[in-house]
């Protein structure tokens, strides 16, 4: 699938479903909330992704073919700083 990374059911503990990330289709999330949800012992952590995730995840957003030019170069710079 261009544009997107594909998870088969149970290829990681985080997804128990076959699984799509689209890095078109966010959902904001503040670090703020997060921290209190850890604090708070609601936080729920379901696993951890595969150490290649963020490299395929700089592969869907290069190939994505809805995403603005602008928003790609926006997500590539924030995802290369992570990966790095």
């Amino acid at each position: 699938m261009v544009g997107a990374v594909f998870f088969e059911k149970g290829a990681t503990a985080c997804f128990d479903k076959d699984t799509i990330v689209e890095p078109d289709n966010q959902i904001p999330l503040s670090y703020e909330k997060v921290m209190y949800a850890d604090r708070m012992n609601t936080l729920e952590r379901l696993g951890e992704l595969p150490d290649d995730f963020g490299e395929k995840l700089i592969e869907a957003v290069k190939k994505s073919e809805t995403m603005y030019e602008m928003q790609q170069k926006r997500l590539l710079k924030l995802l290369k700083r992570k990966v790095s």
